[in-house]
């Protein structure tokens, strides 16, 4: 990504006059220093940013707590944006979104759209169909080596999409072929980070049975949903029980449950607004838990835009998935 060029050629900015050079840098801690007008700005560049790599960088951006630190990148999520405004903490893409706050003045640009990695690859792994998939090989890695027949059922994805999902999970080198002939799931972080992106934005909208809120008054630990059959809590709520250390704002349950069995046992009710969203439970799994399985608990708060929420999230990874992804 070429930082200086993006400034020179950018319609919103190149009016400004920018005087603009690069500068040679001892600094190892970035990789260019720029000089705007007579201010120097030390960039990180990174080819992708999402929200859980957020709080690294701006424990990076403290480092010049007395400069100007910017982030450069090709694409950075919306949610990661978010957080970088929340944490003031400069930043450009490559489609030429920028905020940049100068000793003389605000550089700010958004809107621009710029082409995720996801919709610049496409294949069959990242898709709603292959996400379920995913999600039953990043908890159980070593299913990698189940045959296609035992993943469809395990994974609810029919035996032709298994194949082709493994496949390009091989071709992208997600799937490894070891020695002795048995397969090996790497790349763990860098695919859940993909499997999330595909979660939030694809997959999880078509589980979607509805959204509600509570009878009357009542509080979310009074549905009970533990001695329930057929319900458990995910995201906010079951971040909660798992660490104790976040009091829960958005509700959400997961069920294979029909909308009118909802209603009746949980005595909610129906508002396309509601605090509490529903989804149908896109897995399989004998597990009776009072929470759906913490890899998805963590994938709900990372994607949801919070920044208490993304702490929470290292929690549940830092000590329920350290071993797994």
């Amino acid at each position: 990504m070429n930082v200086i060029k993006i400034f020179e050629e950018h319609e919103e900015i190149k009016h400004l006059g920018l005087k603009l050079r690069a500068l040679k840098t001892a600094d190892k801690n970035v990789d260019l220093l720029i000089k705007i007008n007579d201010e120097k700005v030390f960039v990180q560049e990174k080819y992708e940013v999402r929200p859980n790599q957020v709080l690294e960088i701006r424990q990076q951006s403290e480092m010049y707590s007395n400069e100007i630190f910017l982030l450069a990148a090709n694409y950075i999520t919306p949610n990661a944006k978010k957080l970088l405004r929340e944490y003031k903490i400069n930043y450009m893409d490559s489609g030429g979104n920028v905020m940049l706050k100068l000793d003389n003045g605000l550089i700010f640009v958004e809107g621009k759209y710029v082409k995720s990695p996801s919709e610049q690859y496409k294949n069959r792994a990242f898709t709603k169909v292959g996400a379920k998939l995913i999600f039953m090989l990043l908890r159980n890695p070593k299913d990698v080596n189940l045959n296609y027949r035992s993943l469809s059922e395990i994974s609810r994805c029919s035996l032709g999409s298994v194949s082709k999902i493994i496949d390009h999970l091989k071709e992208d080198k997600f799937i490894i072929k070891l020695p002795n002939d048995k397969m090996k799931l790497v790349q763990k972080e860098k695919l859940m980070n993909k499997w999330i992106e595909v979660l939030s934005n694809q997959l999880l909208p078509s589980m979607l049975i509805g959204r509600y809120n509570f009878f009357a008054n009542t509080n979310w630990d009074e549905l009970k949903l533990k001695e329930k059959i057929g319900f458990k809590w995910g995201g906010e709520v079951a971040a909660s029980i798992l660490t104790n250390n976040l009091r829960p704002q958005k509700f959400t349950i997961y069920t294979l449950k029909k909308s009118n069995e909802i209603i009746k046992s949980l005595k909610l009710v129906p508002n396309s607004k509601g605090k509490i969203t529903i989804y149908k439970e896109f897995w399989y799994d004998e597990m009776k838990n009072e929470t759906v399985h913490p890899l998805l608990v963590y994938a709900e708060l990372m994607a949801s835009n919070d920044s208490r929420n993304i702490e929470i999230a290292k929690e549940v990874k830092n000590r329920f998935l350290e071993n797994d992804v």
